[in-house]
């Protein structure tokens, strides 16, 4: 739930279920590929043609991590219609869909320390922030999430003399 709430997002439960026919993108013998839901079982991967050929599990395709749905493609039957296809069951599990809400409002409570070491606490009550920029999930290089917003103006603070209404800083 606390991973929703720094996606910007809510978490909802994904019961149990099974998929029919899910298409696979275009493959070719060593690709890796996942399935559209996680912790998969009773996989079964056929290709398109009118009479569709089964793929035998160990010897077209090896499921690496059933929890990940991760599979890699180690042979291809001669003759294969594309695109392959997966039908497979899977159990339940949490679903996060990153960044679908905007204009989300927080609190932000920041604990630092400057060059010269001086110690410093920012409270900012009220804040609306949005994703700016680029996400990279992929590289050698720890991912940087830029965002961008506004404090926002807190009544209840305006006759606060430590805050003001927008922020308070206190140095240490």
């Amino acid at each position: 739930r606390t991973l929703a709430a720094a996606f910007f997002s809510e978490a909802s439960t994904v019961s149990d279920g099974t998929v029919t026919g899910e298409v696979l993108p275009p493959l070719v013998v060593g690709d890796y590929f996942t399935l559209r839901h996680p912790k998969v079982s009773n996989v079964v991967i056929t290709d398109s043609g009118p009479t569709p050929v089964t793929l035998v599990e160990g010897t077209h395709y090896v499921i690496e991590d059933a929890d990940h749905a991760r599979i890699k493609l180690i042979e291809l039957p001669t003759g294969q219609v594309a695109p392959l296809k997966a039908d497979y069951s899977y159990e339940g599990y949490v679903n996060i869909a990153a960044f679908s809400r905007t204009g989300v409002e927080r609190g932000i409570i920041f604990n630092g320390v400057n060059g010269d070491g001086q110690k410093a606490r920012l409270i900012i009550p009220r804040v609306s922030l949005t994703l700016d920029g680029d996400f990279g999930w992929i590289g050698d290089e720890e991912a940087a999430l830029s965002l961008s917003g506004e404090a926002l103006y807190v009544t209840e603070l305006a006759t606060d003399g430590d805050f003001s209404g927008f922020a308070r800083v206190s140095l240490i």
